[in-house]
C-alpha cells in the first residue's frame, strides 16, 4: 500500500535511496529532475499552477505546509514572465541539494530514517541516514510492482508515481527483470498517452513527464560530448 503520510517526493526518495546511507545512488543521476517534476505535479494537484501554451502559470501563491513546494512557489513568483516546464525543471534542479536535505529531514521526523554521525578516516565528518522502516519500503515497492504488472486498473496515486518513474531509470529499483521492466514502461506510456489518469490536470502531468525526459536527454548528450573531448 501507499503510505498516506508521505508526499510524492518522499515516496520517490524512499524508493530510490540506499538503505544504509540514506543517500541517492550516483547511478540515478537524473533523480533531481524527477523530484522537481514531483513538486510540479503536487502543485498542479493543489491547483496552484496551471498550463497555458505549455508554460506554467502561478494561480495561487499562498504558502503550503511543505517547504519544498513553498520554495518552488517562491521561484515562480519571482519570474518576470511564464516559462516552459523544462526551464523550471532546470531552475528547481539548482536547489537540488537543499531539496534532498528537506526530504531527508521530513523522513527523519516521520521516523522512516535515522541519523548517524560518522568520520571518514577518523577526520572528515559526514552523516548517514539509515532506513528504519525496511518492511514499509519492501511493502511499497512490492505493491507498486504488482499493480503495474498485474492490475487491470491503476489507482490515481500509483498512476502519478508511475508517470514520474516512467520518464527515468528509477523504475529499475522496483522491477529488476529487464523484460518485465520493458513491459512496465510500455504500460506507463500507454497510461499517460490514453489519459487514464482521468484528472483535470492530466495535460500538466503529461507535459511535466515529457519535460523530465527532455531534460535528461539534454544532460546525457552534454555529458557524452564532454567525455568525447
Amino acid at each position: 500500500m501507499i503510505p498516506e503520510n508521505l508526499s510524492l517526493k518522499e515516496q520517490l526518495y524512499l524508493i530510490t535511496m540506499n538503505n544504509n546511507s540514506g543517500k541517492i545512488p550516483v547511478k540515478y543521476g537524473n533523480f533531481q529532475y524527477t523530484i522537481a517534476g514531483a513538486a510540479l505535479f503536487e502543485l498542479a494537484m493543489m491547483e496552484k499552477i496551471s498550463l497555458e501554451n505549455k508554460r506554467i502559470i502561478l494561480k495561487d501563491s499562498k504558502k503550503t505546509k511543505d517547504p519544498i513546494l513553498d520554495l518552488v512557489i517562491e521561484l515562480l513568483e519571482k519570474s518576470s514572465k511564464p516559462k516552459k516546464i523544462v526551464t523550471w525543471l532546470y531552475k528547481i534542479n539548482f536547489r537540488n541539494g537543499k531539496i534532498k536535505k528537506l526530504i531527508r529531514n521530513s523522513l527523519y521526523k516521520k521516523k522512516y530514517i535515522s541519523k548517524e554521525e560518522k568520520k571518514f578516516l577518523g577526520i572528515i565528518p559526514y552523516t548517514n541516514y539509515p532506513l528504519l522502516k525496511t518492511r514499509e519500503k519492501i511493502r511499497l515497492t512490492t505493491h507498486l510492482e504488482k499493480v503495474l504488472l498485474h492490475s487491470n486498473t491503476i489507482p490515481e496515486t500509483e498512476a502519478l508515481l508511475f508517470a514520474l518513474m516512467g520518464a527515468t531509470d528509477i523504475l529499475s529499483t522496483i522491477i529488476k527483470d529487464r523484460a518485465q521492466r520493458k513491459k512496465a514502461k510500455k504500460r506507463i506510456k500507454q497510461l499517460v498517452k490514453e489519459n487514464e489518469l482521468c484528472t483535470s490536470y492530466n495535460e500538466a502531468l503529461r507535459e511535466i513527464q515529457l519535460a523530465i525526459t527532455a531534460s535528461m536527454v539534454t544532460v546525457s548528450t552534454t555529458s557524452a560530448i564532454a567525455a568525447g573531448h
